[in-house]
């Protein structure tokens, strides 16, 4: 799933920070017992699996031409769980969660849901699809880009299952790719509602708020999300990417490291630290972070992350000289 991405001047190089990523919800079969499989970011989102580095909000996406800023966009989920058959995953930002010319840092969903019980849908005997059907034609769609498609089908899945929670947590994804951001936010506190302890729904509420530049309240839904899902490496991203709008360095370092704990091959993480470092003047960490990050680019393949980030190595080695 791509992620969304903002485009900021960091060094004086356009980059794309990390994304926010947001997290898509798979939905089993009925009558089988669901537990959470997590999907890969979606990215603020985002907040690719990963978005490229330095750009975006991003969220750390999520992104500026100031000294070196983390994404900051929030990702949603990036992997969704495949349909049919798939337990249910969480989406977040909300990968990572939507891109903007930001200053600081954004975020970047995908995350290792927190497995909760989600009420299966039913099929309705007069109609030809089960709402889960309807559901999985959703993500299927959501994954080639027609996100519009995708909330026709959430549409009819929650006509036929008012309360067919992974529904309004995907549809809040779809409608944060498509940048309606507050129909991101209902969907998600409507997915709370049904299921409180919801972590990816926690996530993907954040990217939106933090799209929105709500960067304290995005902070409260990552906190929620991390207290209900420890391990969700998304989430830790896509607060520091929040932490980085509202210049709290030291706080957005912490979560960039426990994303990297959780995850080692987190190549976004590692670059939105190395902005964070260099906004902090601290150049030898910022360096080291982006070789990292440069070499996770290399290896997982995305070529235009790996550019960027070559180019704000040379940068900063150029300004020692």
């Amino acid at each position: 799933m791509n992620r969304i991405h903002r485009t900021i001047a960091i060094l004086g190089i356009a980059t794309t920070l990390g994304s926010i990523a947001p997290v898509l919800q798979a939905q089993s079969k009925p009558s089988q017992s669901q537990s959470p499989t997590p999907t890969e970011g979606q990215s603020k989102p985002t907040r690719s699996n990963e978005s490229t580095p330095t750009n975006d909000r991003p969220k750390p996406t999520q992104d500026g031409s100031r000294t070196p800023a983390p994404s900051t966009q929030s990702t949603p989920a990036d992997t969704e769980s495949t349909p049919n058959q798939a337990q249910p995953t969480t989406p977040a930002g909300g990968e990572s969660q939507p891109n903007n010319t930001e200053s600081t840092p954004p975020t970047t969903p995908t995350t290792t849901p927190t497995p909760s019980t989600e009420s299966t849908p039913g099929t309705n005997p007069g109609t030809e699809m089960s709402a889960v059907d309807l559901y999985n034609r959703g993500i299927e769609k959501a994954k080639q880009g027609d996100y519009k498609g995708a909330i026709e089908d959430y549409n009819a899945a929650i006509k036929l299952n008012p309360e067919l929670t992974q529904a309004y947590v995907n549809r809040g994804y779809a409608r944060y790719f498509l940048k309606d951001f507050q129909g991101a936010i209902d969907d998600s506190t409507e997915a709370i509602r049904l299921d409180p302890n919801n972590a990816k729904a926690y996530i993907n509420r954040g990217n939106a708020r933090d799209d929105l530049k709500q960067h304290q309240a995005a902070i409260e839904d990552y906190n929620q999300a991390v207290r209900l899902d420890p391990n969700d490496d998304k989430a830790y991203y896509n607060r520091g990417i929040a932490y980085n709008k509202l210049q709290k360095n030291q706080e957005a370092l912490q979560d960039y490291a426990r994303a990297i704990q959780i995850r080692p091959d987190f190549a976004e993480a590692f670059f939105n630290r190395g902005v964070t470092y260099y906004s902090l003047k601290n150049t030898q960490a910022a360096l080291r972070d982006f070789q990292k990050a440069a070499d996770l680019f290399r290896e997982q393949g995305n070529t235009q992350a790996l550019q960027s980030t070559q180019e704000a190595i040379r940068t900063i080695q150029q300004t020692r000289t």
